[in-house]
Parts: C-alpha cells; sequence; structure tokens
C-alpha cells in the first residue's frame, strides 16, 4: 500500500488522490500534506494503483522534490514514481519526473530535477 509521509508544497493547494484508508484508519491522503512526519497515508489496498498528489493552481517549474518515507515501511517507496500533468486525473500528458530506485533512508529525501519541468499537477504513485 502507498505510506507515503511527509511531502513538502508550497503555496495554495488542493489534495488529490486515492480516497479512504486501510481498514478505514483515518490515515488518508490529507496526513502526507500535514508537515507532520509522524502520520502517512495508508491505502485502503494494495494493489499498486494508489496515488497521492497536489493541485497546485497554476503551472510550475518543478525544480525539486522533498519527502520523508514512513517509519519502518521504507522499503514500500521502492519503484514508487513521482509524476507531472496537466490533468487532475492523470490519464493523459503524464510525464515520470523520477522513480524511487531503492529503500529511501528514513530522513528529509530531495530530488533536484534538471530542465523544466512544467506542471500543474502532481503525484507520488506507489509501486506495485
Amino acid at each position: 500500500s502507498c505510506t507515503s509521509t511527509g511531502l513538502v508544497l508550497l503555496g495554495e493547494t488542493s489534495i488529490l488522490g486515492t480516497p479512504g484508508s486501510w481498514a478505514g484508519s483515518g490515515n488518508t491522503i490529507s496526513r502526507v500534506f500535514d508537515n507532520d512526519i509522524n502520520t502517512f497515508f495508508d491505502a485502503p489496498t494494495g494493489n499498486g494503483d494508489e496515488w497521492v498528489g497536489a493541485d497546485l493552481g497554476s503551472i510550475r517549474d518543478i525544480k525539486v522534490i522533498r519527502y520523508y518515507p514512513r517509519q519502518d515501511f521504507t522499503y514500500r517507496m521502492t519503484g514508487g514514481v513521482f509524476q507531472g500533468s496537466q490533468t487532475p486525473d492523470f490519464l493523459t500528458g503524464v510525464q515520470n519526473l523520477h522513480t524511487i530506485a531503492s529503500d529511501p533512508p528514513l530522513s528529509w529525501n530531495s530530488i533536484t530535477l534538471v530542465g523544466m519541468h512544467m506542471y500543474r499537477y502532481i503525484r507520488y504513485l506507489a509501486p506495485n
């Protein structure tokens, strides 16, 4: 299941993504953006199609992605993908910005993107 925690967004945003939580635990997508590294999104299923993202309100050049994995579950992010799109449903015009290739450390992780990455919508897509 998707267990992202601690994504950082600047400015006005709307949260998007898979509704619900594992066993109705309340660990919904809103927990990812609450500025608390001890809370997390635990998706309702482990199907690998769960995601959490944001509407940035306007097209922005994405330069850095910063995230903090869930304690004791960092391995669940291996294979996860950060993506950008111009549509909120991520059905068209999706670009993979970064794939997490291995177990990330339990700390703030920063990915610096090279070139221009102009998107209104960004998301983290959980691995299968």
